[in-house]
């Protein structure tokens, strides 16, 4: 549901300025009352309210634990990350699911170098367990998602931090690796294998391996075996 998949889906659930004044308001005054806030978007350091509202945080409750679902595009640009390095307790959700020209096809107008270097910068900053990373599993890289993988974890961040999200809706939706044919599903099986004692620790792995050898070779989709 970001600006993009919204504006796709025409959906625009905005609330109106009066009442997103009044909430930041109403956040400002409790603010050392606070124990956790997370920050998700659209992109949320972009978002004026948040360097206001940062900006008190870690005046007033430097304490607070704070999570940012960001594509991290603009890390070290902004008044809000500024605010983030002053914080005791921040953590990040980085949506990463592919490298390269692939991630910038996935994840445009996203930069590839941009967003590698800013990961280690952000590794540098906040340290690698405070890094998580939330990635989407589908037809689109049922085996390049591994090469990402190897890449985060051969760059010193952690397994038990990353989360598989199978793209599986119940409708067989367009991306889903159902759609595979079951020799392209077998070499993903094999892919993972090889490496199942690196791999063990990630959230979710096991599921995505009963999902990929659960796939039927017989589906009721004929055109099932046609897709790669």
């Amino acid at each position: 549901f970001s600006s993009t998949w919204a504006h796709e889906l025409k959906d625009h659930n905005n609330m109106p300025k009066e009442t997103t004044n009044a909430l930041l308001d109403y956040t400002l005054e409790n603010v050392t009352n606070l124990d956790y806030v997370y920050l998700a978007g659209g992109e949320p350091l972009m978002m004026k309210e948040n360097e206001i509202f940062l900006a008190e945080l870690a005046n007033k409750n430097p304490e607070c634990e704070v999570l940012v679902n960001s594509n991290i595009s603009l890390i070290g640009k902004t008044k809000i990350y500024e605010s983030l390095l002053k914080l005791k307790n921040v953590r990040w959700l980085v949506s990463m699911e592919t490298m390269g020209d692939q991630f910038e096809y996935v994840r445009y107008p996203a930069n590839w170098q941009t967003t590698r270097e800013n990961l280690l910068q952000l590794k540098h900053d906040f340290g690698p367990k405070a890094i998580t990373f939330g990635m989407v599993y589908g037809n689109f890289n049922a085996l390049s998602i591994w090469d990402t993988i190897d890449w985060v974890l051969e760059n010193g961040f952690l397994p038990n931090n990353i989360s598989i999200q199978i793209v599986n809706h119940g409708a067989r939706g367009h991306q889903d690796i159902y759609l595979l044919s079951r020799e392209y599903l077998d070499m993903c099986l094999e892919r993972i294998q090889s490496k199942i004692d690196v791999y063990n620790d990630i959230y979710r792995i096991q599921d995505t391996i009963k999902y990929l050898e659960t796939i039927p070779l017989d589906r009721a989709d004929s055109k099932a075996d046609d897709t790669l």
